[in-house]
């Protein structure tokens, strides 16, 4: 009987399968030093003008396990934010909410930002594409940061 993949090798083959080239780095620390992780896996790939990258961080703290899919966006430097679809207890769990002054936007996303308003690249069509997405990947977050992504092409830029 074979052995079954684990997940971190079938999504190499996924992305092999679409026909995109992954990159892979795995380690293991013998010693438990506080604050850092025994094991952390990772897989990226290189979209075109995205970079796809999944990270597995397990062991001496917190584990730590997200995947997503990012690109260089040209935006002034003050424009940061987390954007997620809202849920009813955002109300008294979440802070540093941001309201845009478009009723559509601040009736179905909850905002964080520093000030910075993102109404001005969030159309309806983008607000429904992203509510179409929260429903079949959860949780899911469109984030925009200066300097987010520390790998290759993405370094120092805002993502």
């Amino acid at each position: 009987m074979a052995a079954k993949n684990s997940a971190f090798e079938r999504l190499q083959e996924i992305l092999r399968e679409l026909g995109y080239a992954p990159k892979t780095h795995a380690t293991a620390r013998d010693v438990v030093v506080p604050g850092s992780y025994l094991r952390c896996k990772y897989v990226f790939a290189d979209l075109g003008s995205f970079l796809f990258f999944a990270s597995d961080s397990y062991g001496g703290g917190p584990s730590s396990t997200y995947t997503g899919v990012y690109t260089p966006i040209e935006l002034a430097e003050n424009a940061e934010c987390s954007i997620f679809r809202k849920e009813w207890f955002d109300r008294w769990l979440v802070s540093g909410k941001f309201k845009t002054g478009h009723e559509y936007i601040d009736r179905y996303l909850t905002i964080k930002s520093s000030g910075w308003n993102p109404s001005e690249w969030l159309e309806p069509e983008t607000v429904n594409l992203f509510l179409k997405l929260s429903r079949e990947i959860k949780p899911i977050k469109l984030i925009v940061q200066n300097d987010y992504m520390k790998l290759t092409s993405l370094k120092g830029k805002k993502v």
